[in-house]
């Protein structure tokens, strides 16, 4: 990873064990200094602006002398103050779910009003039925911010099916427990000045004004700082509401509602949605009700083996500053409690609070996933049915002939992942790992397909993967992590945890500098062979309008090793008009045509891009058209 992006995780992660710290010390004033910080942004934006705008009157009465430069001035100023003005504009959509009232259900608005009285909440405006394993209240800001909320409550479905009354009740009681001590609010607030925040910066990194001074270095320290500041404060408000459930409830209710809800949604997440999803292999179209279904599953297919594995997996993470929620082990030692899965019988499920209108959520969610899915489902069928049919010519063509390492590596995938014949994949990759043991997607796949089988020889061939190939370490990492919590093995978990963050942060990083162009960057000649180079020129010269092309490479931060190029193209003479439907044709044609496999970002230089053009005409044999 680059020094200085791992230097800042480090003070970034310090910084929020520190603050920490200070929260436990004093919550009331920790809270305030978020909020004056949250102020302090706002402030510094809103001077900037004010003196923005207090720039047109001066450059109004400069017409007079500075004539048609001064309107220009004007135009730039008024152009740039729109900019930022729609860039703080965070607009939040309401959610989407059944909704439901208490006529329809009359118990489960009997415990929602009850829990209010007792914490003297406001009101719910809709209360939503959704599909997730969760529950939740959100609050949309009306009047731009400055008239009361609108209050939405978030109950899933999945949720209602695997918890108790008594368990669920807990459960609205945390939520609750946000509302009332108006966290969720609040909470709602510094998100969304986080979100304008990092609209800000995007937009003026886009447009690359001159203006942007006035902005960029103080958002370029107060944003991570403020969402280093505000993470712990996140974390202590769930540590809150768990004890506002316990006091409303009862501990072990609680407990049983965090240890239960880690479970399922394990359960959900590794077996239920898994086994539907592969139906897709033999079936042409979704025709299973999961979330009918799913009572049934939960009631038949949570064994104590599996249980007793997911807690041990649920119970070894860690809080970490990924996440604004505590681990389970942390929740339930803040509350005194050990964990305690308890599913409930079908006379105690929360479902039942749903009345009259169980089986029509039911049956609306179902319909509503048979549509979401179907494309992505035929997509999924015609794949595996591809897969089979290249299996058997493989299997035919091994009988009468050699085949080659790609033929046979495809062969072992299609045997691993379509025909699910682990034993048989491993045999075939074993004997292509002698043949190639610096082949890295071998190692990868034979490391895989050894850990399905607990065999933890295949850490041996993931870690051999990622020294041939690190863009392999995010899949390995992930497998390596997941293996070692399910080993109960818990600190190396946390080793290879740490690297995958890492790498996903790195690649991150690169990807974005990769994906954008700016004035500011540095440009440097390509360094294209030969061969390269007129591979390129004969690709470009056969595509019509295309009359200027440049091409440079682009400095860059992250993984610097890894070229990346930029085309430049033009395509106006000067006695022509600038003609947009002209320029999408010739992008299209050029991005059709790349012979190169390096990334390459591809501009025109017409228009409002004239200045990228007048840079790369100095850059030594930039001008490759």
């Amino acid at each position: 990873m680059n020094n200085t992006q791992y230097s800042e995780n480090e003070r970034f992660e310090k910084l929020i064990l520190q603050l920490q710290e200070k929260i436990k010390k004093n919550p009331k004033a920790y809270q305030l200094k978020v909020f004056m910080l949250a102020i302090l942004g706002n402030l510094y934006i809103g001077i900037m602006i004010l003196f923005l705008l207090a720039l047109i009157p001066l450059l109004l009465m400069s017409i007079l002398f500075l004539k048609a430069f001064a309107i220009k001035l004007i135009l730039i100023v008024g152009f740039f103050i729109w900019v930022i003005l729609r860039s703080l504009w965070v607009k939040q959509m309401p959610p989407q779910g059944y909704a439901i009232n208490a006529t329809d259900a009359p118990e489960l608005f009997e415990i929602i009003h009850k829990l209010q009285q007792q914490l003297n909440a406001p009101d719910f405006h809709k209360v939503l039925i959704v599909e997730d394993l969760n529950a939740g209240v959100v609050q949309i800001p009306r009047f731009l911010g400055l008239g009361s909320s609108q209050n939405y409550l978030l109950l899933g479905l999945p949720l209602l099916k695997s918890l108790t009354v008594a368990q669920f009740t807990a459960v609205l009681a945390h939520e609750f427990g946000h509302l009332a001590k108006n966290h969720a609010q609040f909470s709602n607030w510094i998100y969304r000045q986080r979100i304008r925040w990092t609209q800000l910066v995007e937009v003026l990194e886009q447009n690359q004004s001159r203006g942007d001074f006035l902005f960029r270095p103080f958002l370029n320290r107060f944003v991570p700082y403020f969402t280093a500041y505000s993470f712990p404060l996140a974390q202590a408000n769930e540590y809150e509401a768990d004890a506002i459930a316990v006091q409303l409830t009862s501990s072990q209710s609680t407990a049983e509602a965090l240890t239960t809800v880690s479970i399922i949604s394990q359960y959900l997440d590794e077996k239920y949605w898994t086994e539907i999803y592969k139906h897709a292999d033999d079936m042409p179209q979704p025709v299973m009700t999961p979330f009918f279904n799913l009572t049934h599953a939960l009631t038949h297919e949570l064994d104590k083996e599996n249980t007793t594995a997911w807690l041990s997996v649920s119970m070894q993470q860690m809080t970490t500053h990924l996440d604004t929620h505590p681990s389970l082990q942390d929740r339930l030692k803040a509350i005194g409690v050990v964990p305690e899965f308890k599913y409930p019988s079908a006379e105690q499920r929360a479902d039942r609070l749903l009345g009259k209108q169980l089986e029509k959520v039911t049956a609306t969610f179902d319909q509503m996933w048979q549509n979401n899915i179907s494309s992505s489902w035929q997509e999924r069928y015609q794949f595996i049915q591809g897969g089979k049919q290249r299996l058997i010519e493989l299997d035919q063509k091994q009988q009468t002939d050699d085949l080659n390492i790609d033929e046979a590596f495809e062969r072992a995938q299609l045997t691993l992942f379509i025909a699910k014949q682990t034993e048989q994949a491993c045999q075939q990759l074993a004997a292509l790992h002698e043949k190639a043991p610096e082949h890295a997607e071998i190692c990868l796949e034979y490391g895989r397909a050894l850990l399905e089988k607990n065999d933890d020889q295949g850490c041996v061939y993931m870690i051999r993967a990622t020294e041939l190939n690190e863009f392999m370490m995010t899949t390995c990492y992930e497998r390596l992590r997941d293996f070692y919590w399910q080993q109960g093995q818990p600190d190396q978990a946390q080793h290879y945890h740490h690297l995958l963050v890492e790498r996903l942060e790195l690649e991150s990083f690169a990807q974005h500098e990769r994906n954008q162009l700016h004035l500011n960057n540095k440009f440097t000649p390509h360094d294209l062979s030969s061969i390269e180079l007129q591979q390129l020129t004969d690709a470009l010269s056969k595509i019509k309008d295309l009359k200027k092309a440049y091409f440079v490479k682009k400095k860059v931060d992250y993984l610097t090793y890894l070229p990346c190029y930029v085309l430049a193209f033009s395509t106006t003479r000067w006695y022509q008009f600038t003609n947009k439907k002209r320029i999408e044709d010739v992008l299209q044609q050029i991005q059709n045509n790349m012979p190169l496999n390096q990334a390459v970002l591809i501009l025109s230089i017409e228009g409002d891009n004239y200045k990228f053009g007048r840079k790369m005409r100095w850059i030594k044999g930039s001008r490759i058209l």
